[in-house]
């Protein structure tokens, strides 16, 4: 089983002038976690793109714009 599910229509049409999202994660020495933009990534590879635009992120920046899955109640009533 893949762990990253592309939809291969989709793919053909991803904007590479998008930027990549990462997040650099503290416990992993810094090293980034792609969170948005593997259609990017997979069409870049399959047309031999060498280079696409990448955001990174710190953890406290991802958490601020999170949109699904985690803990989204930072703030409990």
């Amino acid at each position: 089983m893949d762990a990253i599910a592309l939809d291969e229509e989709h793919i053909p049409r991803a904007d590479l002038e998008r930027p990549i999202i990462a997040v650099r994660i503290r416990e992993a020495d810094g090293s980034a976690m792609i969170i948005d933009g593997w259609h990017r990534i997979a069409r870049a590879q399959r047309e031999g793109v060498p280079k696409v635009p990448v955001a990174n992120l710190d953890e406290d920046q991802e958490q601020q714009v999170r949109i699904f899955g985690g803990d989204k109640d930072l703030h409990p009533r």
